[in-house]
């Protein structure tokens, strides 16, 4: 009712959010990519199966079940706030006072669900066999193409899921990308000979002026190089002033380690928003959103990896 104020301690009120905020995280799943949309459906279409084999078992056999009582989410980036969602629990099914209602709730529920999974099946089927096509990834590798030919290749492809990183990168791959990486909270992908999946050998890979040249301590290096002090050391700060070029050239006659990161390169990084804050990544001069994610200031933090001080792009 209009001006009503709204009990969200009461489960009832609690539950029919949750379902608006299921729905939103389906339609911010197939913004991403299909196939992150699709893994969502599967993954909730298991859970009502699961629950509902559980009740005609009970229903048969009168073998109890219970029902784990939580919010499905297996992305490290879906933001819920705990206020909105529903008290972790246990629920009896002897103790359900309308489980034919629950019974017929879920059978809708995985009919509805079962009909959308196999129709982005059947997308799926078409697009592997070149009957259909994903214009958004069509429209990401020109793009990607056209970068290759500039200056700097170098440029950050941000997803708000980890399933459409992996989905991109795979992908690209296959549409012959090379010196590719995809970065998420629960996986690291590289391309190349002798990638590693460290973290950090990964970003310092895409960008070494950033990540290895700046941000490193390297004055051991110079010391032990002996480098004109004169000519590179700042007597007055106590800081050694090195142009990258001079610096590359110490690195490759005394760090073997550094050099293989130098040497196969990574100018594609497919990144979540795992890494959104506190990454230097300026020697890209170009990024893209795959995906929006629902809060702006997520965006102004994707876009501060490469808009920074001091920066040449």
């Amino acid at each position: 009712h209009k001006g009503a104020q709204i009990d969200w301690n009461d489960n009832v009120n609690r539950e029919r959010f949750l379902v608006k905020m299921m729905s939103i995280l389906f339609m911010k799943r197939l913004e991403s990519s299909w196939y992150s949309c699709m893994l969502t459906v599967k993954k909730v279409l298991d859970v009502h199966e699961q629950t509902l084999k559980k009740v005609i078992d009970f229903e048969e056999h009168k073998k109890n079940g219970v029902i784990d009582v939580d919010v499905p989410d297996e992305d490290e980036n879906f933001d819920t706030d705990d206020v909105f969602t529903l008290r972790k629990g246990t629920i009896k099914l002897s103790e359900m006072k309308n489980l034919g209602g629950f019974k017929r709730g879920l059978q809708h529920n995985v009919k509805c669900l079962n009909g959308i999974y196999l129709s982005l099946q059947g997308f799926e089927k078409n697009y592997r066999n070149r009957s259909e096509q994903d214009v958004k990834l069509d429209e990401l590798e020109k793009l990607l193409k056209e970068k290759q030919e500039s200056k700097n290749k170098k440029i950050v492809v941000f997803t708000a899921y980890s399933d459409t990183a992996k989905f991109l990168y795979d992908e690209l791959r296959q549409r012959g990308f090379g010196r590719i990486a995809s970065v998420s909270g629960t996986a690291i992908y590289t391309s190349g000979q002798q990638h590693t999946k460290d973290f950090q050998e990964v970003l310092q890979s895409f960008a070494p002026y950033s990540k290895l040249y700046k941000e490193k301590d390297w004055s051991q290096l110079y010391e032990e190089t002996h480098l004109d002090t004169e000519k590179y050391f700042d007597a007055e700060k106590r800081q050694w002033r090195v142009p990258y070029t001079v610096w590359e050239q110490l690195v490759r006659a005394n760090e073997p380690d550094i050099v293989r990161l130098l040497d196969d390169p990574i100018d594609i990084l497919i990144a979540s928003d795992c890494l959104s804050e506190g990454q230097n990544l300026q020697d890209a001069d170009m990024q893209v959103n795959y995906d929006i994610h629902w809060n702006p200031v997520r965006l102004i933090q994707r876009f501060g990896r490469i808009d920074r001080i001091g920066s040449p792009n």
